[in-house]
């Protein structure tokens, strides 16, 4: 079995989920051919620069209007329907390169190469099953595409969520969002304070994903405060800024 993965790196998780899933496939199929494709790049890396960049910044600067878009994204039939057409403009190359490698299945971890697929499966050039893996802990409208063969979601309220706008709930599996199977392994608790070097105590770890994006400060700051005694994991992702900021707090 010959397996495409297809993902975007907006942020680090949807890329992980492909990765992840191409881990255990090579695990347990080891006659498997496996690609995994960041889509955009792929297709052209100036309009990933502009689409990624774009979508980064907004997060960053302007995460209010972030919000509000995504927000009218999940109702709003026109803004979708832009959308589905931007990834229509952009299918023409993948739909080569997935007639050159030629997948007994497609998955895709990400809404924009789910998209394009989906526009070209219902051009009928290729029959490939379909397979979206929902990588958040929500459903959004934007993941109702057409010559979908399955959804794998983290959660049986997703599944009932999609149902409600409109997705046979037989096409969707509760299986989780794929992880490493590094997070599998289990460790000794003492080895692993050792390692990190700190004590057998109460813990608590902090974390905003990959962007490190949000305020972490305030919720530090009442850690470090409190009477308990406890020690602090805090991961603030690339955002080496925040990191400083954390470290700063942490010394006083």
């Amino acid at each position: 079995m010959d397996i495409m993965l297809l993902s975007a790196s907006t942020g680090e998780g949807h890329i992980k989920a492909a990765e992840a899933l191409g881990e255990y496939i090579g695990s347990k199929c080891c006659q498997s051919r496996i690609r995994i494709v960041d889509t955009l790049k792929f297709i052209s890396p100036a309009v990933d620069r502009i689409v990624v960049g774009s979508y980064l910044n907004a997060l960053k600067s302007t995460p209010f209007i972030y919000r509000k878009l995504y927000k009218m994204s999940d109702s709003d039939k026109y803004i979708r329907s832009i959308s589905n057409k931007i990834s229509h403009l952009m299918s023409g190359r993948l739909e080569y390169l997935i007639n050159d490698f030629n997948p007994s299945v497609i998955v895709c971890t990400h809404i924009f190469p789910l998209q394009m697929v989906s526009f070209i499966k219902r051009s009928k050039t290729i029959t490939t099953p379909l397979v979206a893996v929902v990588t958040d802990f929500t459903n959004h409208g934007i993941w109702k595409q057409e010559n979908v063969d399955a959804y794998v979601v983290s959660h049986k309220y997703i599944k009932d969520e999609m149902e409600l706008c409109g997705i046979n709930p037989h096409i969707v599996y509760t299986y989780g969002i794929p992880v490493s199977s590094c997070f599998m392994k289990r460790t000794q608790r003492n080895q692993v304070l050792v390692n990190l070097g700190m004590e057998d105590k109460l813990t608590f770890l902090m974390m905003n994903g990959s962007l490190g994006l949000g305020s972490l400060k305030n919720v530090f700051n009442a850690l470090i405060n409190c009477k308990s005694d406890i020690q602090i994991i805090a991961v603030t992702g690339k955002n080496t800024r925040q990191k400083k900021e954390l470290e700063d707090c942490a010394k006083r």
